[in-house]
């Protein structure tokens, strides 16, 4: 085998070790693609799930500013009635 033919070898070689690596690292891509696509759906239903609370707990902050507020009117009324019993 000449020098020329053993040069051409090592160049298929190595072409072929660099095709083999470059399709190790095609895969490896397509499978973290993958992973990534799956999060950005979990990601999306906990962006609809947390919306979902965020409305609850803003119904839920105007309720209990209602049943607050509604808690202080009649304080303030069974006051004025002590007061006005008591002649204050």
């Amino acid at each position: 085998m000449s020098a020329r033919d053993r040069k051409r070898l090592e160049q298929l070689t190595e072409s072929a070790q660099t095709n083999a690596k470059l399709d190790e690292i095609l895969g490896l891509t397509r499978a973290v693609n993958h992973k990534i696509d799956r999060l950005d759906g979990r990601v999306d239903d906990i962006d609809v799930r947390l919306a979902k609370v965020e409305n609850s707990m803003a119904k839920l902050g105007v309720r209990s500013a209602l049943v607050g507020g509604l808690g202080g009117l009649l304080v303030s009324v069974g006051f004025e009635l002590i007061k006005a019993k008591l002649g204050g």
